[in-house]
């Protein structure tokens, strides 16, 4: 038996198979207080092909920098079958972005066959501001002149 998905709770990581639908990965996520934290609703189509259509509904890696969707995974390159490994890590970490070999490509140098995804409890606060604009008050007067100054955009 294969592979469907596997949540680490600890790590805040679930492993899941290529072929795994997005919607029903979120809906057991959801059964068990944690998340993707898609802005639209989860798609049908499996994780791989998600991912190599740039994970449309995700959140932007520009609302926050230091997070990511995918923290490692196994891919089978088209042409020569060779398999590459990125064990899941830390983003800043791991070196080389391998992740760009197949985000966004739509297979046509990897594909996917089992991927590490970074999930949050339901109850974390989302980090969904464009550009760090902040939508809470300054804590302090001095703070409040800086955020000012900068134009409300922390950098």
């Amino acid at each position: 038996m294969s592979l469907v998905f596997e949540i680490d709770r600890e790590s805040l990581l679930v492993r899941a198979a290529s072929d795994v639908s997005v919607a029903i990965l979120e809906e057991s996520l959801r059964g068990e207080g944690l998340t993707l934290g898609l802005d639209a609703a989860p798609p049908s189509t499996g994780v791989a092909d998600w991912i190599a259509h740039g994970a449309p509904g995700a959140s932007s890696p520009y609302a926050d920098p230091a997070s990511h969707l995918v923290a490692g995974f196994v891919a089978t390159r088209a042409r020569s079958g060779e398999v590459l490994r990125v064990k899941p890590s830390p983003r800043r970490s791991v070196g080389p972005d391998l992740l760009a070999l197949v985000f966004g490509m739509e297979g046509r140098l990897f594909a996917l066959t089992e991927v590490h995804l970074v999930v949050r409890r339901q109850d974390a606060e989302r980090v969904n501001e464009p550009h760090g604009v902040r939508a809470d008050p300054p804590v302090s007067d001095a703070e409040a002149r800086l955020f000012d100054a900068i134009g409300g955009v922390v950098w």
